[in-house]
């Protein structure tokens, strides 16, 4: 049975005080109140049926993902241009997922690590973006090389780094130029993407559909912590147990 397979740390019961009790009380109401959190993915569709970006009827990037609220990442595991009108499209170009998906971490207007609600339906606002970590110029793109001609390249200073919902670009200040994040963009919009070698074009007025497929409720502190935590309280541990670290392992709930 599960039960033999615990090893026993002392053969003598022991009467528990009303202080144990009450050790195990607070044991137990602190781990119940910070260890649960929600993980909620979210499956976005983004499309762009007729961007207006400088072209009448350009068509469009349509790409699919997903949004880890846990984890506060885009991940986009498929992307198409979609073609316009002959006489006026312009492709956009298409990173190449063959290998791995593009991964994209939320970020606040400052660079900074942004904490996806866990309840978040779809909607971007102003205070942060999904931006590519890779810069345009180094992220691997079905048509090419950004940045790159026959004959001319540009300088490292105008590489860029794209987004859903914002971008990092070079901004010059006071004559030297920076990059900044610029999340001022909602969720239909992508600002700057590769329209050729040399050239970009905005994403926006795109259609984009929200689709929670996960909301579980997670344990933050493992099984065995709550364990450990419980036996100390109690007087279970041998002495000095607690200053070496000794973590007590479940095995039958671990399936070993």
């Amino acid at each position: 049975m599960a039960a033999d397979r615990f090893h026993r740390l002392d053969a003598t019961p022991r009467r528990r005080t009303g202080r144990s009790r009450l050790a195990i009380a607070i044991c137990l109401a602190t781990l119940s109140t910070a260890g649960a959190s929600h993980a909620t993915l979210v499956e976005i569709d983004y499309l762009d049926r007729n961007g207006t970006g400088g072209f009448p009827d350009n068509g469009g990037p349509h790409w699919t993902g997903v949004v880890d609220t846990v984890a506060n990442t885009l991940t986009i595991n498929t992307w198409v241009d979609l073609p316009g009108t002959p006489e006026f499209w312009t492709p956009l170009w298409t990173p190449d997922l063959t290998v791995l998906p593009l991964i994209w971490p939320a970020v606040k207007s400052d660079g900074s690590s942004y904490d996806v609600p866990d309840n978040w339906t779809g909607h971007i606002d102003a205070t942060f973006a999904f931006i590519s970590p890779t810069s345009v110029r180094n992220m691997l793109w079905n048509q090419g090389v950004w940045g790159e001609a026959p004959g001319f390249s540009l300088p490292p200073d105008a590489d860029l780094y794209p987004g859903w919902g914002g971008v990092r670009k070079p901004v010059s200040v006071g004559g030297a130029v920076q990059l900044v994040y610029d999340t001022s963009a909602d969720e239909t919009s992508m600002p700057l993407l590769p329209i050729s070698s040399l050239g970009l074009a905005i994403s926006d007025h795109a259609t984009v559909t929200a689709t929670v497929l996960a909301n579980v409720e997670a344990e933050a502190v493992p099984e065995s912590s709550a364990f450990f935590c419980v036996m100390a309280a109690a007087g279970l541990l041998p002495a000095g147990s607690v200053g070496r670290r000794v973590f007590l392992r479940l095995s039958a709930s671990l399936g070993d």
